[in-house]
C-alpha cells in the first residue's frame, strides 16, 4: 500500500513546482496534433505517421473537455505524472522491502525537472502514458509470479500492449523483466521457464513493429 506521506509529498512537490506553469501553451508538434483532430479519426490516431495510438487518441477527450485551452492537457499530464510516482514507490517497495529507499527514490523522480518536458509538451504525453502502463505491467507481472494467478499475467499482456502503442520505448520492458527475474527470483536456474514467460511480451513488440510497417 502506498505511504500516505509519500502521496502527500508528491502532491506538494507537483503543485509547488508545476502549478505556476499550468497555462503553458501549445508548442512545436502540438499544433499538428490539434489540426489532426479536425481531419478525422484516422489522422488523429496516426499523429505524425506514428502508431502511438494510445497517446494520440488521448487528444480526443482532452480536446472535447478543454478545447484549445492548454490547461486541461496540462492537468491531465500532471495527473499521469503523479500516478507514475505512486506506482514507482509501490513497485520499489515490493521489490526491495525498504519504504525509506522507495520514498526517496519516488521523491527524486517526482521532483526531477527532467520530467518537465514530458509534462508540459502535450505531444509528449505518450512518454507519461507509456511509463504508466509499463509500471502497471510490472506490478501485474510481479503479482503473477507471487500468486501464480493467470489473470494477472493476461492483464499484464493487455497493459503492455497499451504501453507499446503509447510509445515504442516500451520495447525495453521484456529486458527489464529478465533482469528482475535474474536479480530477485534466480531466473537463471530455469532458463527454459524464463524464456517461456518472456516470449508473449516479445510477441507484442513484434506485433507493434508489424503494425507500424503497414
Amino acid at each position: 500500500m502506498t505511504n500516505p506521506a509519500f502521496a502527500f509529498g508528491a502532491i506538494v512537490i507537483i503543485i509547488s513546482y508545476y502549478a505556476q506553469f499550468i497555462n503553458n501553451f501549445f508548442v512545436y508538434d502540438d499544433f499538428r496534433y490539434i489540426e489532426n483532430l479536425f481531419s478525422g479519426i484516422g489522422a488523429t490516431l496516426l499523429g505524425y505517421n506514428t502508431i502511438r495510438i494510445v497517446g494520440n487518441i488521448a487528444f480526443l477527450p482532452l480536446h472535447f473537455l478543454s478545447g484549445l485551452s492548454p490547461i486541461g492537457y496540462n492537468i491531465f499530464n500532471l495527473i499521469i505524472h503523479f500516478i507514475n510516482s505512486l506506482m514507482l514507490y509501490f513497485l520499489l517497495n515490493i521489490l526491495f522491502k525498504n519504504s525509506l529507499l522507495s520514498f526517496f527514490a519516488g521523491i527524486i523522480f517526482v521532483a526531477s525537472a527532467v520530467a518537465s518536458d514530458a509534462v508540459f509538451w502535450k505531444t509528449a504525453n505518450c512518454n507519461l502514458l507509456s511509463l504508466m502502463f509499463c509500471l502497471i505491467t510490472f506490478y501485474l507481472y510481479i503479482r503473477w509470479r507471487q500468486e501464480d494467478k493467470k489473470s494477472h499475467f493476461l492483464w499484464s499482456l493487455l497493459t503492455y500492449t497499451f504501453a507499446m502503442f503509447s510509445k515504442e520505448d516500451s520495447a525495453s520492458l521484456p529486458i527489464l523483466i529478465f533482469l528482475i527475474e535474474i536479480l530477485f527470483w534466480g531466473g537463471w536456474k530455469d532458463k527454459l521457464s524464463l524464456f517461456k514467460r518472456l516470449i508473449p511480451y516479445f510477441v507484442i513488440v513484434l506485433f507493434y513493429l508489424f503494425t507500424s510497417l503497414i
